[in-house]
């Protein structure tokens, strides 16, 4: 496969993962990651480092909207701080390889990075973490993409365009929905950010 790829004049350019740090040692399989990243060549990889269930997903998705009150919460809760050490570990390791380490704002209300305040907060603990946007994800919680974007555009690696369509926020064709690339893009641009825009169709019918 990655022969083909070469041929092609391609390249890989993140590999994802899911993993449950909140719960579990999850170094093996860190290591993992970050040399199969190396082997590719793929200069980043996305942790999804977790989810919280039940009545701490309840508490945390009321506290969320909240910068104060989501960073207390984040700060206090135990699977949280299993998985600032688990993203803490991979960012440390994939820095020393060259390789970027990110997270996403997650389109799970279940998890701490699906608000751009939970966000942020990580990426204070841990300062060789860097950010994906994901364009079309700002959606449980009332944000706007350009207000997050505001605050976390300095740790942007990677861009995932997803659209939105309106009434229903369902997944819809990139530029088929409402949100706002053109700006986006110019936002991005004056940053500085040269890198990839990985265009993402999850979800959707044609």
């Amino acid at each position: 496969t990655m022969e083909l790829l070469q041929q092609s004049d391609l390249k890989v350019s993140c590999i994802y993962e899911f993993y449950n740090m909140g719960k579990c040692d999850e170094r093996e399989k860190a290591k993992s990651h970050i040399e199969t990243a190396v082997q590719v060549g793929a200069e980043r990889v996305l942790v999804v480092p977790g989810f919280l269930h039940g009545l701490e997903a309840k508490l945390m998705q009321h506290k969320m909207a909240e910068e104060s009150a989501i960073e207390l919460f984040l700060r206090k809760n135990k699977k949280i701080r299993g998985m600032l050490e688990g993203l803490s570990y991979i960012a440390k390791l994939g820095a020393e390889k060259g390789v970027l380490v990110m997270v996403e704002d997650f389109d799970d209300r279940n998890s701490p990075l699906s608000g751009m305040y939970g966000i942020q907060w990580f990426l204070k603990q841990v300062p060789e973490l860097w950010y994906t946007l994901d364009t079309g994800n700002y959606l449980f919680y009332g944000e706007d993409v350009l207000t997050a974007l505001e605050l976390l555009v300095e740790r942007v690696a990677h861009v995932h365009c997803k659209d939105r369509r309106k009434g229903d926020n369902a997944s819809t064709v990139t530029g088929g929905g409402y949100i706002p690339f053109g700006e986006v893009l110019r936002r991005l641009h004056k940053q500085g950010y040269d890198g990839y825009l990985a265009v993402e169709h999850f979800d959707v019918e044609n």
